[in-house]
């Protein structure tokens, strides 16, 4: 979650380790004390939602069916359009983590003779007083950590066609930044393009040097720049918009218009790749571009590299001895909610490539593994390595790193380009 200063700086660089000690997977090592531990404060949060007109709504939000959840939701408003009906949808938006979606459902509740103002108070108290505390955004966006995008070498590359850059809006006031990098060397079109969600201190420039390794695998790098860094409008970042605003990627042509600029091919297949606080966001895309209700892009695989589990967990997070920062967890539907990565996970196939390093003091591995045992896709798809001694900022710098990416995009993409 706090940025990688050095990780992706040097990431072309020889690899700093004196031996090349293997991965490790994660399958078959036994760190499940914690998760013990998360499966019973799991068990105890999930309460409410009783009012709600659809049991079967409810019960699939309860047992973490997030996505059938919504998918329902969905179904029952096109049925009938009743209040009621896009209450439950407002609900089931929340569990997906969705700030602007369940406003817009709220909005349209309202507009039909639905009384929400129990809901809408719960909701703003939920965001103000938990997920949005100034304690925690303190901690997640420390001031001072936003770069600054678009230098000389920018300049450059924009010029001979190796970069492109563009931006979306993400509401009517906020504009999200993104750039493409394309291989100088290249003599054809790009088999996909990796949509890469940053960590914390991070940006498009600071983050140039990974274009180098994905172009080894015949793809092109996409960064999506946060609300607040680099080109994105330079709006406090917020946790409760930081999976909507990349929303309009999936939801609208902003992706498609972004491939466009870039000369590739709207049919591109798509990789999310999330590291640290960026993980949520893959999670969030890979899971609405791959679900019923989005028929745009449909990411084909996804990559996490030092990512969060699920906010419940962030309590753990710190250092021992620290001070607790900010209030406690909430319970109710908010724990099915924002940020809840093994939620949707949970209704997800797409493989699953997930690194962490055994050394990681911020993201404690245990939570590799949770993410790992949440995502649905067979076990053939799915993969967890643990990088001996690598910590939460010099992943990318074990010299099985990226060839233990270029492995599981070979095996991705190559049944979806044979022939190209």
């Amino acid at each position: 979650m706090a940025g990688a200063k050095n990780q992706h700086a040097a990431a072309a660089a020889p690899a700093r380790h004196a031996s090349a000690a293997e991965p490790t997977d994660l399958k078959d090592q036994g760190i499940m004390r914690d998760i013990d531990l998360w499966a019973a404060s799991r068990a105890r949060a999930h309460t409410v939602l009783d009012r709600c007109s659809s049991s079967s709504v409810c019960l699939r939000l309860r047992s973490g069916a997030v996505l059938a959840a919504l998918e329902h939701a969905l179904a029952l408003v096109d049925a009938d359009d009743a209040p009621s009906s896009w209450l439950l949808l407002a609900q089931a938006h929340l569990a997906m983590g969705s700030v602007s979606a369940v406003r817009s459902a709220c909005v349209a509740a309202a507009a039909r003779g639905a009384d929400i103002a129990q809901f809408s108070s719960e909701l703003n108290t939920y965001l103000e007083t938990w997920i949005d505390h100034p304690a925690r955004l303190g901690f997640l966006f420390p001031e001072g950590a936003h770069r600054e995008g678009r230098g000389e070498r920018h300049s450059r590359l924009a010029a001979r066609g190796l970069r492109h850059d563009g931006c979306y809006a993400a509401t009517p006031a906020v504009s999200i930044a993104w750039s493409i990098f394309l291989d100088r060397g290249a003599t054809g079109v790009p088999r996909g393009v990796v949509l890469y969600f940053h960590g914390n201190g991070e940006n498009a420039d600071f983050l140039q040097p990974l274009a180098h390794q994905f172009h080894q695998m015949a793809l092109a790098l996409m960064v999506v720049e946060f609300r607040g860094y680099g080109n994105s409008s330079r709006a406090t970042p917020l946790l409760s918009t930081l999976c909507t605003d990349a929303e309009p990627l999936v939801l609208s042509d902003a992706l498609d218009e972004a491939l466009r600029q870039a000369s590739l091919p709207k049919a591109t297949p798509v990789i999310c790749f999330g590291r640290s606080l960026g993980g949520h966001v893959a999670v969030h895309i890979a899971a609405i571009g791959g679900s019923l209700f989005a028929n745009r892009v449909r990411p084909c695989a996804l990559v996490l590299d030092s990512a969060t589990a699920s906010v419940r967990n962030w309590t753990r997070v710190a250092p021992p001895g620290s001070k607790a920062q900010g209030p406690p967890i909430p319970g109710g539907v908010s724990m099915v909610g924002l940020l809840e990565n093994m939620q949707k996970l949970s209704g997800m196939t797409v493989p699953l490539l997930v690194l962490h390093g055994s050394a990681d003091a911020i993201v404690p591995p245990f939570q590799a593994k949770l993410l790992y045992d949440a995502s649905a896709a067979p076990e053939d798809s799915k993969h967890l390595l643990l990088f001996p001694g690598c910590g939460h900022n010099d992943l990318a710098h074990h010299p099985k790193y990226w060839p233990s990416v270029a492995r599981f995009v070979e095996g991705t993409l190559a049944p979806l380009t044979q022939g190209r």
